[in-house]
């Protein structure tokens, strides 16, 4: 109830108020710079003598429509503004900054009254991002990340603890924009965004921290199993050489001790060619050297690629 403490002058104005005034409710409205707005209406018959306006911030008209007459936009909005006769809606073009603000339609007859209010944010889309580890800990539980713009109006600290992500300082701020960082399937994300457009940039946690020391540990026995088939593989050509010089020779092992090993039943004793000498061939010794020469590059290339990576942890 409104007091008017007998005053018949005050209550006289606030009648007066409430049936001048019809106020809609309130939309707010996010459209990115560039982009095009369609502004719309509750449903309305226009009665002669009636017209329905469009206003900016309540002040500016951009168009008016009479009953029975063509939509007219008034001052600059004619270059960039339509009104359509049809639904009442205003059509905006190519907003920019400075038409974020308060959009009005009424009608006005004996009384006004307001069928749509809009309230429009118009945002640049954000800028890129970018994301640095700071620290992280051996075992990825604890790491700390800088998330940056680009633009370098904003830069933030983070630290994630057990999967849970907290802002522990930064630098700058952009009006409506926010820095997020959280985990998701492995990575660390970093994502800037306001209500019309968002950036982010993601990295492995691997990627960031390195492997964990199992993952290490696995490292080094798969490769230690690596070296060791590569051993049993050069072990079995000599064999199969072993075998070959064999037939050629008629039957004749040129080394005891690889005879002893061979996998294949030892046939009766042949006399040996005269031209084998110590039974061992030169084509067998160059096969053998090369074989132990590789075997041990690619341990050694191995064993360094370990090391280093266990260095870095360290």
């Amino acid at each position: 109830m409104f007091r008017t403490d007998g005053d018949p002058i005050m209550f006289l104005f606030v009648i007066l108020g409430l049936l001048v005034c019809s106020e809609a409710q309130e939309t707010p409205v996010f459209k990115q710079t560039g982009t095009d707005l369609l502004l719309d209406v509750k449903e309305v018959t226009l009665e002669e003598g009636h017209d329905l306006t469009w206003l900016f911030n309540g002040r500016t008209t951009i168009g008016r429509l009479f009953h029975g007459g063509k939509p007219i936009i008034l001052g600059s909005y004619k270059s960039r503004a339509e009104f359509f006769e049809q639904n009442h809606t205003l059509l905006l073009k190519n907003v920019q900054l400075s038409d974020s603000g308060v959009y009005t339609a009424r009608v006005n007859s004996d009384r006004v009254t307001v069928v749509a209010k809009h309230k429009l944010t118009v945002q640049d889309p954000v800028s890129r991002v970018e994301l640095t580890v700071k620290s992280c800990s051996s075992d990825w539980s604890n790491l700390t990340v800088i998330c940056r713009s680009l633009d370098s109006l904003i830069s933030s600290t983070f630290t994630c603890r057990n999967q849970t992500c907290s802002h522990d300082g930064g630098e700058g701020t952009t009006p409506g924009a926010s820095l997020d960082v959280y985990l998701e399937n492995g990575s660390v994300i970093c994502n800037h965004s306001n209500q019309v457009s968002s950036e982010e940039d993601f990295i492995k946690i691997e990627d960031l921290c390195g492997e964990t020391p199992e993952h290490l540990q696995t490292q080094i026995i798969t490769h230690r199993l690596s070296c060791r088939d590569t051993h049993t593989l050069i072990h079995q050509l000599c064999l199969a050489l072993d075998r070959l010089q064999y037939i050629q020779n008629s039957g004749s092992y040129p080394h005891k001790a690889l005879a002893a090993h061979h996998p294949y039943p030892h046939p009766p004793p042949l006399a040996p060619k005269s031209h084998s000498g110590s039974g061992l061939s030169l084509c067998m010794l160059k096969i053998i050297v090369v074989s132990v020469g590789l075997f041990i590059m690619v341990c050694a290339v191995i064993s360094v690629h370990v090391f280093e990576r266990l260095k870095k942890k360290e």
